[in-house]
């Protein structure tokens, strides 16, 4: 397949586009390096271009006849979203506007899109699957509600068919310590954790006094090079039966905070100094998901636990403290 990854030079892209061309894709990035890394994407063709801008993805598309897009990019953060709204309902709505408008245009009929698991909010009942209820309790939930109902209307009008991954928390590093999470303040909580142990430093835990079993969160972890795995048999899914569809991306396990540091200080030997501060906006007590339907219909589940996240996380933060040499 010839695949235009958008948002392909970030943590789950780079990966992303290792998988794709181990198995004998042809892949271009389209990216603005707003956050990704330059460094991560050498392997590959690249156009430097933005999905706010038409012209520019509506130009990337016309390079090759692709058969499959996947939009990895806008602004996934639901902290930033209370922040700046109007920046993160432009950064996704917009640009996903003109990235199905685009294909639409060039005749391109297959997306894959990185939805999230925030679209469920506080759930009423876990673990959630692909028909629970939304939970818009951010400024980003929203915006994934409303881009998943444009894509069923390109669908219903266009013909354009949409897989919608809702990735839950993708955390960990490839195996061979090439790629890994370097987000800075985005990060996730393994990856925090992780170069808070090695370089004997503070984590800062956001809040203690939720409806859990020790007071911490829960969240649902994934290891990247699975998630990576699942945009690889949704694509060979989308080819064989074209049909729009929603899978959640998740282990079906629950881990507080307190569960990872535990994980962390057992793998390291060290004892991590933790400083509590209060919540932020949009965290919710605990979300973790069903993948039955990712593992029936995709032939897809996890093979990484959370002990082989943090592994691998360490790994990578030990190999490369610094991060990637080249930040752009």
């Amino acid at each position: 397949m010839r695949v235009l990854l958008c948002g392909g030079a970030g943590f789950i892209g780079s990966v992303l586009v290792r998988k794709l061309l181990e198995a004998n894709n042809e892949v271009t990035v389209f990216d603005n390096f707003s956050t990704g890394h330059k460094e991560a994407v050498k392997i590959c063709k690249v156009i430097e271009g933005d999905l706010l801008n038409f012209n520019s993805i509506d130009g990337a598309l016309k390079t090759s006849a692709f058969n499959l897009v996947i939009n990895l990019s806008g602004n996934t953060a639901s902290k930033n979203s209370f922040e700046e709204p109007y920046l993160c309902l432009k950064s996704n709505i917009t640009a996903s506007l003109n990235l199905v408008e685009a294909m639409k245009q060039n005749s391109v009929k297959r997306l894959i899109f990185a939805s999230s698991s925030e679209i469920y909010g506080k759930a009423d009942f876990l673990p959630v699957n692909e028909d629970s209820d939304f939970g818009t309790e951010t400024v980003f939930s929203e915006t994934l509600v409303f881009i998943e109902r444009i894509f069923g209307w390109y669908d219903l009008l266009f013909g354009i068919k949409t897989i919608s991954l809702r990735l839950f928390e993708v955390a960990g590093a490839m195996a061979d310590g090439s790629i890994g999470e370097d987000k800075g303040a985005l990060s996730s909580d393994v990856s925090v954790l992780s170069k808070a142990a090695l370089s004997d430093g503070v984590f800062r835990m956001h809040g203690s006094d939720f409806e859990t079993y020790d007071g911490t969160y829960i969240k649902d972890y994934v290891h990247v090079e699975d998630v990576a795995e699942a945009f690889i048999k949704s694509a060979e899914h989308l080819s064989k039966k074209p049909k729009s569809e929603i899978f959640n991306v998740c282990s079906s396990h629950g881990f507080s905070v307190k569960d990872v540091i535990t994980e962390v200080e057992l793998q390291t030997g060290r004892k991590i100094n933790t400083v509590t501060s209060p919540r932020r906006k949009g965290d919710v007590d605990s979300l973790w998901a069903d993948n039955k339907k990712a593992k029936t219909e995709l032939s897809w589940e996890p093979k990484n636990s959370l002990a082989d996240i943090v592994r691998s996380s360490l790994y990578w933060h030990a190999k490369r403290p610094g991060g990637f040499d080249l930040r752009v």
